[in-house]
């Protein structure tokens, strides 16, 4: 049997440079590690298209190629210095100055604690009343005791309207309020990348195919190993 990995979904080790998360970006290399053992064919930086598919001739497809963050459609999202989590985290860009971290469940906290020594200052926005609500009980005394420690500000009930140059505007309890920043950093979730084309031919032509992980439906790392799991047991 012949297998082929033609993008390997990073989400993983991504995670794994949040604090408190290195054993991700560790299982994520091992498993890397065990799939060359294997003799599993990878090519990097390798678009999946319906060409390639005819190409290869697989007898079964998995589409495992994750998620992206969502971009909130407001005002001064496309500038320069507005980021997202998945970037910050993976090292591709660099962050420091005031930043504000739009979003505040897991990810947000996490690259607000990721930031914590790079940042003179950080301040978390979140819609809801409070932030972490998406945290097991443990999690979230480890994470509020570092936000407090390194002196991360939450600012809870609030929406962000707009982004500026140099600040970013909030609605909080029916007003308008302005937070300086030199960075904004975009966490505020994910959604499955789009993987029509590969459906769409495999559908056409009678290849089997099968969706898992944050393709299906973005979740947690678990989620997503224990699909993959039983999924290839059943192949």
């Amino acid at each position: 049997t012949e297998i082929y990995t033609l993008s390997l979904h990073d989400a993983l080790p991504i995670s794994g440079e949040a604090p408190r998360k290195e054993e991700l970006k560790k299982a994520a290399i091992a498993m890397g590690e065990m799939a060359k053992m294997e003799n599993v064919e990878i090519r990097f930086s390798t678009a999946v298209t319906p060409e390639l598919i005819k190409e290869i001739n697989p007898d079964e497809v998995v589409i495992a190629i994750g998620a992206e963050p969502i971009k909130p459609n407001i005002p001064g999202g496309d500038s320069s210095h507005v980021t997202n989590s998945h970037d910050v985290l993976a090292g591709n860009v660099a962050v420091d100055g005031n930043v504000v971290v739009i979003g505040g469940g897991l990810v947000g906290l996490e690259v607000a604690e990721y930031l914590s020594e790079k940042a003179d200052s950080i301040t978390v926005v979140e819609m809801l009343d409070q932030v972490a609500k998406d945290l097991g009980q443990l999690r979230k005394i480890c994470v509020m005791e570092s936000m407090y420690e390194h002196r991360i500000k939450a600012i809870t009930s609030a929406k962000c309207v707009e982004i500026k140059t140099d600040a970013v505007i909030v609605e909080q309890n029916g007003g308008l309020q302005e937070i300086p920043c030199d960075y904004v950093v975009i966490a505020i979730g994910a959604r499955s990348r789009a993987s029509n084309d590969i459906a769409a031919y495999c559908d056409e032509n009678k290849v089997p195919y099968h969706t898992i992980g944050d393709a299906l439906r973005a979740r947690r790392a678990l989620n997503a190993t224990a699909e993959a799991g039983e999924l290839a047991r059943r192949i």
